[in-house]
């Protein structure tokens, strides 16, 4: 067996803003989740602020919590706090969102605010919001009127600002690097620094009473400040926790602090000079933050949710509850009533869909590794665990589902298909498993075929296996006998294939960056690409039924791709509003979706929506087809589709909209310059554009002018160890200077660049997965800053070595 220690992530940050929210589906409901960052309590409701969500949980019987309300497109909910009837949320890059929670099960933005940095924390005084924004410092806004608020000072912090909290006419900021800066807000619109103290560690949060700063200081645990006199902070004592101090609450003579790696920590801080543990709760989990009222605290546990713990007595606190919530989704399947999701370090989590407008939780079983992809047969669920291999789980009785029996591969299993008693495992590096599981509770592996690239995905049917193989491309494999598979044939994929669905002599691979491939397999000695369609992210999973393809897209969400003619695919519809679709599955008319840090949606797709098809050819003066040439469409509808190879292009569209097609690829100059349609009622074909080459440049391989992508590795991660690198590329907006910084996910520089850009001009640059001092980086995820010449995003790369 292979194990790592794996984050196998590459997260985009900020979600394309080039795409209409949503084309002929309907939102019909959603099971949020997210990896919890901090939850605020006021009545008898737990706002949570996650990774993509604010989640509002009813926890008026602490034993059985449960999800009322929730409101997606958040970017990642760093904080919360409650003010009257709204909720205020730090929500990194997009700075501050104000939601109106008058009525909790239907939580509306009611405005925002963007800030110049990363809002971290946030704490509401009176008519002003306090924002610790990174690099910026204090941000100070006027929220007088929550739905047009302004900002009214700010005050440059010497490190990072990632709390804060006020108390009187002081804002205590804890600041990273920096430690705890005391600033008098006594006059909002010009605040100054009066104290401050350099903590021994890195200042993550704060909180303050009786006189007394608490400071979650990293990993140097509690720091307790004397801030009697905030112009003269003097250290009082400290305590050191059992791993990295994130966050804390002080409530009476007991400051509780979330301790990554070390939970739920109870310090007595009656003597401040000699405070002493009085109690702890460590169950393994990610507490990121605590927030206590009524002798229960809840902390917000980035792996499993919001946990509530009885701190009635401190000594021995007990947990009452978990409200747990998918959070990942990266594979899912759909039978019945229940939708099975493999949420990877969350397990399989188990949704009763019989109402799809209320999917409800049922079930989970908490896997040994990390939960890919999963397939549902008669009574079981077979999950491939990553590093764990081969899980069969029962799921007879779906309230409690129990892992039956397990087969161990060589490799990272993540893709399962059973078909007539066996599992065929995508086992990355390994190749093809092939496992009997006619008896459940003893897995045994029969046979395998070792693939050239890494197996992600796979689908059987007939008397052959489909594995999608990374940079190889699409796999045939011959399992008519299973002891004694071989490959028959292969088709290399433009790009690196994640996800392959077959039916009748098509296979539909999802292509990463080259969206949707149409392989037809009718020859599977000889396979050939009958046609293609760029979806606008990066393609992760396709599922296909009737004559509709379902691509999970990443960053674009999800796109429904009209297959009828498969050598012409056209954009039927699309839901872009979430952040990171995984997994897709259609099931009785819904459509379900994965998304990461966010949980399960759930859609409608009106099939009888009426669509006009805008389609044409982009070639050159001789009548060759051009192609990779970006084809736009805005006004009633925005999207985005490259020509095929020989210069096809098709938009699906509604009707009875004002549309404008513009074509653009860099170095090519057309005519005509665009279509313009007024009110279009229907189709138009031959829609043909001439294309001239003006110069040089290069494709811009979907990257808009002002953005930026990070890409590397053939697996989905970048392993240095292989030589990989990462590859950040970005078009800038204006001439100039880019400047790219890597930095952890704490916000400490790794490795900075800078490189001349000129205007309009796809670049690159390669990071080697070094640090500033020339030493490799260690597994991880990494910040990707990409800054200058029109352009300030923020990516995320996964190193795993």
């Amino acid at each position: 067996m292979i194990r790592k220690s794996v984050l196998l992530l590459l997260v985009t940050l900020l979600p394309s803003a080039l795409f209409a929210d949503a084309l002929n589906v309907e939102l019909l409901g959603k099971l949020a989740g997210g990896s919890s960052n901090k939850a605020y309590v006021a009545g008898n409701y737990a706002y949570v602020a996650a990774n993509g969500i604010l989640s509002v949980i009813d926890i008026a019987d602490k034993s059985n919590p449960c999800q009322v309300g929730v409101l997606a497109g958040m970017r990642n909910a760093r904080d919360v706090f409650v003010s009257g009837n709204y909720v205020y949320v730090a929500d990194s890059d997009e700075g501050l969102k104000i939601i109106d929670v008058t009525d909790p099960a239907n939580p509306a933005e009611a405005g925002s605010f963007n800030t110049q940095g990363t809002a971290y924390g946030i704490y509401v005084a009176g008519n002003y919001a306090y924002i610790a924004d990174d690099d910026k410092g204090l941000i100070i806004v006027n929220v007088a009127n929550p739905s047009n608020p302004s900002q009214a000072g700010f005050v440059d912090t010497q490190g990072k600002a990632f709390g804060v909290c006020v108390a009187g006419n002081y804002a205590y900021v804890a600041d990273y690097s920096g430690g705890l800066r005391i600033i008098n807000v006594s006059n909002p619109a010009s605040p100054v620094e009066a104290g401050f103290v350099d903590t021994p560690g890195f200042a993550q949060g704060v909180y303050v009473s009786g006189g007394n700063a608490y400071v979650a200081d990293g990993s140097s645990g509690l720091a307790i400040i004397d801030v009697a006199d905030p112009a003269n902070p003097s250290a009082a004592g400290s305590f050191d926790t059992e791993g990295t101090a994130y966050g804390v609450y002080v409530a009476g003579n007991y400051a509780y602090v979330a301790d990554i790696a070390g939970g739920l920590r109870i310090i007595n801080v009656s003597d401040t000079a000699n405070p002493s543990e009085a109690g702890f709760l460590d169950v393994s989990w990610n507490a990121y933050s605590v927030y206590v009222a009524d002798n229960y605290a809840y902390v917000a546990d980035r792996e499993s949710g919001l946990r509530i713990v009885d701190v009635s007595s401190p000594g021995n606190p007990a947990e009452k509850s978990v409200q747990r919530m998918p959070g990942y989704g990266y594979g899912m399947y759909v039978t019945d009533n229940y939708a099975y999701i493999a949420d990877w370090q969350g397990g399989l989590k188990i949704i009763n869909i019989a109402d799809p407008r209320n999917p409800v939780q049922t079930g989970v079983v908490d896997t040994p590794g990390y939960a890919f992809s999963v397939y549902v047969a008669g009574e079981y669920a077979y999950v491939a665990d990553y590093g764990s291999g081969l899980l069969v789980i029962d799921v007879s009785d779906v309230e409690n589902p129990r892992i039956a029996g397990v087969a161990d591969t060589p490799g990272n299993a993540n893709g399962v298909h059973v078909y007539n008693n066996y599992a065929y495992v995508s086992d990355a590096n390994s190749g093809l498993r092939i496992i009997d599981v006619s008896n459940p509770a003893s897995p045994v592996e029969k046979a395998f075929i070792d693939t050239p690239g890494y197996a992600n995905g796979v689908y059987v049917t007939g008397s052959y296996a489909y594995v999608a193989d990374s940079a190889a491309g699409l796999r045939i494999i011959n399992i008519s006998n299973p002891l004694n598979p071989a490959e028959v044939g292969s088709f290399d994929t433009s790009d690196s294939a994640r996800s392959v669905y077959v039916v009748g002599n098509y296979a539909y691979v999802a292509d990463s960056f080259d969206g949707l491939r149409i392989i037809d397999v009718s020859n599977p000695t000889n396979p050939s690409e009958i046609g293609f369609l760029n979806t606008p992210e990066s393609a992760y999973t396709v599922y296909v039924t009737g004559d509709y393809a379902y691509v999970a897209d990443r960053d674009s969400g999800l796109r429904i791709i009209n297959i009828s003619d498969p050598a012409n695919p056209f954009e039927a519809g699309h839901y872009n509003e979430i952040g990171y679709a995984y997994s897709v599955f259609s099931h009785n008319g819904a459509v379900y979706l994965g998304v990461n840090n966010a949980g399960l949606f759930v859609f409608g797709f009106d099939l009888a929506a009426p669509i006009r098809i805008i389609s044409g050819y982009v070639r050159d003066a001789g009548g060759a087809g051009i192609s990779g040439v970006q084809l736009n469409l805005y006004g009633s509808a925005s999207l985005r589709v490259a020509t095929t190879a020989t210069g096809y292009y098709a938009f699906g569209v509604p009707d009875a909209g004002d549309y404008t097609v513009t074509p653009l690829k860099n170095g090519y100059t057309f005519s005509p310059q665009n279509y313009v349609y007024a009110s279009l009622s229907e189709s138009r074909d031959n829609q043909n554009f001439t294309g001239a080459v003006a110069g040089g440049g290069v494709n811009t391989g979907g990257i808009s002018v002002g953005d930026c992508r990070v890409h590397g590795g053939a697996d989905g991660y970048v392993n240095p160890v292989k030589g990989e690198t990462v590859t950040i590329r970005y078009m800038p907006a204006a001439p100039g200077e880019v400047t790219v910084g890597i930095y952890t996910m704490q916000g400490a520089l790794v490795w900075e660049t800078a490189k001349s850009a000129a205007a309009n001009i796809e670049d690159y640059i390669d990071w080697n997965c070094y640090n500033k001092d020339n030493s490799m980086v260690a597994s991880g995820i990494y910040l990707v800053r990409v800054k200058g010449c029109g352009i300030d995003k923020v990516k995320k790369a996964a190193i795993i070595k």
